[in-house]
């Protein structure tokens, strides 16, 4: 597998796989850092000289999967079809 932002160590760590304490607490400090220091970084690189690539690293990372967002409208819709259905039924 290649690496992406995480290496496989700092994978393990986030996980909760990492056994030592020391070691999953220095993991998670270098992912912070390279979040904020490296990747806001190459983000605004990539929108100011390649949009293509940032909106694929946008679509990679913030864009919910079409079922995904699919299944929290139909909940959105089922809680707000039971509130209106309270609703009226309060007026009765």
């Amino acid at each position: 597998m290649s690496r992406g932002i995480l290496t496989k160590s700092e994978r393990q760590a986030v996980r909760g796989e990492e056994e030592d304490d020391n070691k999953r607490s220095t993991y998670l400090a270098r992912v912070r850092k390279r979040l904020k220091e490296n990747v806001r970084e190459d983000a605004r690189i990539l929108r100011e000289h390649r949009p293509d690539l940032y909106e694929e690293l946008h679509a990679a990372v913030c864009e919910e999967e079409q079922d995904e967002r699919i299944e929290r409208l139909e909940e959105q819709i089922e809680t707000l079809q039971e509130q209106v259905n309270a609703l009226a039924g309060d007026d009765v």
